[in-house]
């Protein structure tokens, strides 16, 4: 959408370079030519990252009008299994990339009086329900709802906005009999951020099929 009405953008992401280039020429395309577009390959885990981005941006365009961030990792795993550097990857790409880059680009926004901070949250995140596979990354996600929050507060009397986007998830098909295998306590979809329902009645049948492939089966519908 911003590049067919010829935005200038930065795409910024960790890799690979070649999905991250292959972007950038789908923008060159729709902006007919008039779109100007940059891609840089950061880590907005590093030290400093945030700041090289918005450096990079004035470099290029002499201003940023908005800042989108939609980077951040997610991963399925036991609470309880989580490990120190999974825990800290959750926060890091997803809740304090976010506070660096905003401190970072808000001072010409606040100087212009204009501009515009999205962010992306999780569907319930902010019901502080237990989740037990997705723990950091919904820890995080509830951080960047507050955060969100607090910047639009801070930001609002200078013209600029800050919102979040909170997607959820899909759970497309979902054979209770089979959901046993991996949820032993048969939690319903919404616990999981389901937004969207739609119930059917429906049948199958797996032959033929080893007694020893019966659980593999079982997890894959």
């Amino acid at each position: 959408k911003f590049a067919a009405e010829g935005a200038g953008l930065l795409l910024v992401a960790e890799g690979p370079e070649a999905g991250l280039k292959a972007v950038a020429d789908e923008c060159r395309v729709l902006g007919k030519g008039e779109a100007a577009v940059e891609p840089l390959l950061l880590d907005l885990e590093k030290d400093g990252a945030a700041e090289q981005m918005i450096e990079t941006a004035l470099a290029r365009f002499g201003r940023v009008d908005a800042l989108i961030h939609a980077a951040g990792p997610y991963h399925r795993v036991p609470l309880l299994e989580e490990s120190v550097e999974g825990w800290n990857e959750m926060f890091d790409a997803n809740l304090h990339a976010l506070f660096y880059l905003a401190r970072a680009v808000a001072p010409g926004m606040q100087s212009r009086g204009s501009g515009r901070i999205v962010a992306f949250g999780m569907a319930n995140a902010d019901q502080h329900v237990g989740q037990t596979h997705v723990t950091a990354h919904y820890i995080a996600k509830a951080g960047v709802l507050m955060l969100v929050r607090a910047l639009a507060k801070s930001l609002a009397a200078q013209g600029v906005t800050v919102n979040a986007v909170s997607p959820g998830f899909i759970d497309g098909h979902t054979h209770m009999d089979a959901q046993v295998a991996w949820d032993p306590l048969g939690s319903c979809s919404c616990w999981h951020g389901v937004t969207s329902v739609v119930m059917s009645n429906c049948g199958f049948a797996l032959a033929p099929c080893k007694p020893s492939d019966r659980d593999w089966y079982a997890r894959c519908l």
